[in-house]
């Protein structure tokens, strides 16, 4: 189909009546009354599967667009295969497996605010209700694996750039967007497969949080294995179903020496995602209260239960370090720009036309942001100016546009804005695009529980 009639479809919040891009119903056209039997090319299948069984139509989450009601909207044509329904059954059927959560910051933020909770708070009334109420045996949120992959976008970027300036034929382009959005991963697949190549292939922060606790660090240490492990992560948007579905992310491990076959066993990372709105209702249903359950203890050791301190264990720093300074989608953008001010690990790319930074450029370095349209799409600009900086001043009063630009960045929120970032791609170079499909980016989440 054109790009352009799908891109002219879009708006940030569509309603459930719009049709599914794979109905599962046929709707008759009422604008045509034409026999469809009657056509040569119809009339010969159907005379091709005369006496066959036809294999039943199925659809699944791989199938499916980030587009309209079923996702957005939670219908329980697809929420019913990753739904808090279906965490109680396998909690009370499957008693043999290890449940462990893993929280992201957006969610923990969003029922502080329901609540008015701090994140602390928040975060040990969740620990407590899965925990003690539920049964899981850790509760993680997502800081470290967001640091993880801030961590590998930033070493990408740096290899691409080098890669792109030292070489006369690059076959590596040097714009990049992140990946951590399945919503925009999704989008790119299905109507600009030639934008792939732009796409990061760093793993989200809940694909990284999936390989630690059914890995080595937390399976392993547990001596579990990774088959043992329930794993469920909380997220602000529907989507992260989709890619919690992905067979992207499934890891193969060894087969269990019980298995007669010595064939690898792929095993999801993430075997369910629970929005917030679900974890919010889940708590309802029990007649809870996330700020009772965030009340302090005057025991220690429960208080050191609930406090994150055995999770804090298997991560080499303490659950919800304050937030960078950034976006509210992971600071991606940000970590794309601080890349350019890290000497590179090895040897300068051998082109005059690499903008290779050190310390002492510092001082001449300015960072512009500009609205373009609305506060969901921001572009940054990095540029040496002929003046330098000194802390001891006010900063010097020089034109935006002035001084030779560096590297270029944007964050793109909400699906109506990312008609732009495929313009971007198509005709600029040198940039880094912090992409997430809900406008105001991941705080705003589909899966948030609506501001009290």
């Amino acid at each position: 189909s054109d790009p352009s009639q799908t891109l002219a479809d879009l708006s940030d919040y569509l309603a459930p009546s719009q049709a599914c891009i794979k109905p599962v119903t046929y709707v008759p056209d009422e604008k045509a009354e034409v026999n469809e039997l009657d056509k040569p090319a119809v009339a010969a299948a159907v005379r091709g599967v005369l006496g066959k069984k036809l294999k039943k139509a199925e659809i699944t989450l791989n199938d499916c667009l980030a587009c309209s009601g079923c996702i957005t909207s939670a219908e329980s044509v697809l929420v019913s295969l990753q739904s808090h329904e279906e965490v109680y059954r396998v909690l009370r059927e499957q008693l043999e497996l290890v449940p462990i959560a893993s929280i992201s910051p957006q969610s923990v933020a969003s029922l502080a605010a329901l609540y008015d909770l701090t994140l602390d708070e928040a975060m040990r009334g969740l620990r407590r209700f899965f925990r003690q109420s539920l049964g899981f045996r850790l509760v993680f949120d997502t800081t470290f694996p967001r640091a993880l992959s801030l961590l590998e976008s930033r070493a990408e970027l740096h290899e691409r750039r080098s890669h792109f300036y030292a070489s006369p034929t690059p076959n590596l382009p040097s714009i990049l967007s992140a990946s951590a959005c399945p919503g925009w991963i999704c989008y790119a697949e299905k109507t600009h497969g030639d934008l792939l190549p732009f796409v990061s292939g760093v793993k989200s922060p809940q694909a990284v949080a999936g390989v630690l606790v059914k890995g080595n660090v937390v399976a392993g240490r547990l001596g579990l294995r990774p088959d043992q492990i329930y794993h469920v992560a909380v997220m602000p948007c529907y989507d992260k179903k989709l890619e919690a579905s992905r067979p992207d992310f499934a890891t193969a491990h060894p087969a269990p020496s019980t298995s007669t076959s010595t064939e690898p066993v792929s095993v999801r990372d993430v075997d369910l995602v629970l929005t917030t709105g679900e974890v919010a209702k889940m708590l309802s249903e029990k007649g809870l209260s996330l700020r009772d359950l965030g009340a302090g203890s005057a025991d220690a050791t429960e208080a050191g239960l609930y406090d994150g301190a055995e999770e804090a264990t298997f991560f080499p720093f303490s659950q919800l370090l304050d937030p960078p300074v950034g976006t509210s989608s992971g600071s991606y953008v940000q970590a794309a720009l601080s890349t350019l001010l890290d000497p590179p690990s090895t040897s300068s790319p051998s082109s005059s036309r690499s903008p290779v930074l050190t310390s002492a450029d510092w001082p001449y370095l300015r960072l512009s942001s500009k609205l373009v349209r609305n506060d969901d799409y921001v572009e940054f600009t990095l540029r040496r100016v002929s003046t330098a900086y000194s802390p001891a001043t006010s900063h010097p009063d020089q034109p935006e546009d002035e001084g030779t630009v560096i590297a270029r960045a944007a964050k793109c929120y909400g699906f109506r804005n990312l008609q732009n970032v495929v313009r971007k791609i198509s005709r600029e170079a040198g940039i880094f695009i912090e992409v997430m499909a809900c406008p105001s980016g991941c705080v705003n989440g589909g899966g948030q529980v609506p501001p009290p």
